[in-house]
C-alpha cells in the first residue's frame, strides 16, 4: 500500500488534482494497516519472576 501511495502521490499527482485526494486515503490506509499488525501481535514481555521452559538443565549434577 506504501508503494501504490508513493507512486500515485509522485506519478499521479502530475495528471489529475484527484491524486492528491487518492494519495492522502491511501496513506492513512497504510499507517492503519500499520497500526492494526503492531497491536495484533504485541504480547507482554516476560517478567524477571515469570519462568522460561527450557529443556536444558543448568548447575544442577544428576547422578
Amino acid at each position: 500500500m506504501l508503494l501504490a501511495f508513493v507512486f500515485v502521490e509522485f506519478v499521479g499527482s502530475n495528471f489529475t488534482q484527484w491524486a492528491t485526494y487518492l494519495s492522502g486515503l491511501l496513506l492513512l490506509g497504510a499507517r492503519g494497516g500499520l497500526v492494526t499488525g503492531l497491536m495484533r501481535d504485541a504480547r507482554p514481555l516476560p517478567a524477571h519472576e515469570d519462568r522460561i521452559p527450557t529443556d536444558v538443565t543448568v548447575g544442577q549434577v544428576i547422578p
